[in-house]
């Protein structure tokens, strides 16, 4: 490979180097823009679910309060609205005694509920984003919301943006070689 590079005009050398150069650039460009496309709509993803779960915990106090399972239940369908959503538990928490699971809502979901609800939060759990928010009635904690979200719309947006970034090296690409050899 280097006795091939070593004897070719330094015309055809120069040629080659800036078609490298164009490709890397616009490469690394893709690259910096597939990170920001997947941050950014991961951040919005995790603002979503956040306001979810915090709008689906102020509307479920009262159902946890007077324990009743037909009203919570109707609460958590709300997450068919949003088409992420798979999963809604609504759980119980007693003073002095664990959380359990008191209803729980499935959009297609394959998760389901633990037994334990987990911290309070926005975290990646088994490839899905998982919500968890407390239920708060007069500063008392009485239960907890766990709220499971698909990534797929990340996923996507990831492949979207492979596909478009793709698309722009292989133009640059044969631009630059079209410019290069008809110099």
């Amino acid at each position: 490979m280097l006795r091939f590079f070593r004897d070719v005009p330094i015309r055809r050398k120069l040629t080659l180097l800036l078609l490298l150069i164009s490709v890397s650039g616009v490469l690394l460009t893709g690259f910096g823009l597939a990170a920001y496309a997947w941050l950014n709509t991961r951040a919005s993803l995790e603002r979503d679910l956040t306001s979810v779960s915090s709008i689906l915990a102020n509307n479920a106090t009262a159902a946890l309060a007077f324990r009743d399972p037909g009203t919570a239940n109707e609460i958590l369908s709300a997450i068919q609205a949003k088409p992420e959503l798979e999963d809604g538990c609504l759980y119980l928490a007693d003073p002095d005694e664990p959380a359990r699971l008191f209803v729980r809502y499935s959009a297609g979901g394959a998760l389901g509920c633990p037994a334990d609800p987990g911290d309070a939060g926005v975290r990646t759990d088994g490839g899905v984003l998982v919500s968890v928010a407390p239920v708060v009635q007069a500063g008392e904690r009485i239960g907890w919301l766990r709220l499971h979200a698909s990534l797929k719309p990340l996923e996507q947006a990831l492949l979207a943006q492979a596909s478009i970034m793709l698309g722009i090296v292989a133009v640059a690409a044969a631009l630059s070689v079209a410019i290069a050899f008809t110099m």
